[in-house]
């Protein structure tokens, strides 16, 4: 019987910190590049053609989509930081919220999704391209960037660690 209570707090251990690294990496997604704005253009009648890409922070965002990704960005954090904050309650000898955990980890997840598809949503509505013909075509596409990556893989593993250290 000891062993078994000594695996199940190494294990809470283990979601213990990997929550806090996620944490972390959700916060550091918040606030660098966080969408790509790639503009290109190509000449037929030269051959040639160019591209440049600029970053925007989350904050820079606007429309309804931007604030729809701001708002679920930073329930993200908020949710990461509650499963945290129960996990280290709960391994110090406090009360178990078995529930509670499951439940901030699940929301933690769906958030973290809604997030990115948020931006990915945003990026349709300001993508756009003009096609010249033989002379000339233009694009610009939005997309998300490292930032947005890194919110929605560190929210998901968060969550998943909240849900198994219950």
């Amino acid at each position: 019987m000891a062993k078994t209570k000594k695996k199940m707090r190494m294990t809470n251990l283990v979601c213990t910190i990997v929550l806090l690294a996620t944490l972390i990496g959700v916060i550091i997604g918040l606030f660098i590049d966080y969408v790509g704005i790639t503009g290109s253009v190509s000449s037929g009648l030269v051959g040639s053609g160019s591209s440049h890409t600029e970053y925007a922070k989350l904050f820079d965002m606007e429309e309804t989509w931007g604030t729809l990704s701001i708002i679920a960005a930073i329930a993200t954090a908020v949710f990461c930081a509650l499963g945290l904050v129960l996990s280290v309650l709960k391994n110090m000898g406090g009360k178990k919220f078995g529930s509670l955990q499951m439940i901030v980890g699940v929301v933690t997840v769906l958030l973290a999704i809604f997030a990115v598809v948020c931006v990915f949503i945003y990026g349709s509505d300001y993508s756009a391209s003009a096609d010249g013909g033989d002379l000339i075509q233009m694009s610009v596409t939005v997309a998300p960037a490292v930032g947005a990556w890194l919110l929605a893989v560190c929210g998901v593993i968060n969550g998943a660690a909240c849900v198994m250290d219950r």
